[in-house]
C-alpha cells in the first residue's frame, strides 16, 4: 500500500522547514513529527477488499494530526488534506456512533479518502448553498 502514499511529497506539501522527515510506519504508511515537537501526522494505506470482498479492490489512505497542547484545527485539517490529496482530491471526516471510534490518541482529528482522491460522496453544493 504504500506505492499510494508518496512521503517526500507530503513532507513537501507539509513544509519541510515545518516538518521531520517522513519515518516508516509499518509497511503501509509513513509519520511526520512537526518541528517544534507539537504535532504529529500519520499517513497510512489500506484496502477495502481487506474489510470486503471486492472485485476491483481500492486503495484508501488514512491520514491523522494529532497535537500535544490539544486538538488540532480547523487550520491543521486543511494543512492535512493538501498535504495527503493535494488540492483537487476528496477526503472525509467521519463521525460514527461511539462503539465504532477507533483512536488510540485523544487529541487526534483523522481524514480518510481513496487514494486517487475520487468523491465517493454526492456533491452537497451541486444547486448552490444550503
Amino acid at each position: 500500500m504504500a506505492e499510494y502514499i508518496n512521503g517526500l511529497e507530503i513532507r513537501k506539501a507539509l513544509g519541510p522547514k515545518s516538518w521531520g522527515p517522513p519515518r516508516t510506519m509499518g509497511s503501509d504508511g509513513f509519520s511526520y513529527v512537526a518541528a517544534d515537537g507539537d504535532a504529529k501526522v500519520i499517513v497510512t494505506g489500506f484496502c477495502e477488499s481487506w474489510f470486503a470482498e471486492a472485485a476491483n479492490p481500492t486503495p484508501w489512505i488514512h491520514a491523522s494530526i494529532s497535537r500535544t497542547s490539544g486538538i488540532p484545527g480547523y487550520d491543521d485539517l486543511v494543512l492535512l488534506h493538501r498535504a495527503v490529496w493535494g488540492v483537487t482530491g476528496h477526503a472525509y471526516q467521519c463521525f460514527v456512533p461511539p462503539t465504532e471510534h477507533v483512536n488510540i490518541h485523544a487529541r487526534a482529528l483523522h481524514l480518510w479518502g481513496r487514494a486517487d482522491g475520487t468523491r465517493v460522496l454526492p456533491d452537497f453544493g451541486r444547486f448552490g448553498s444550503i
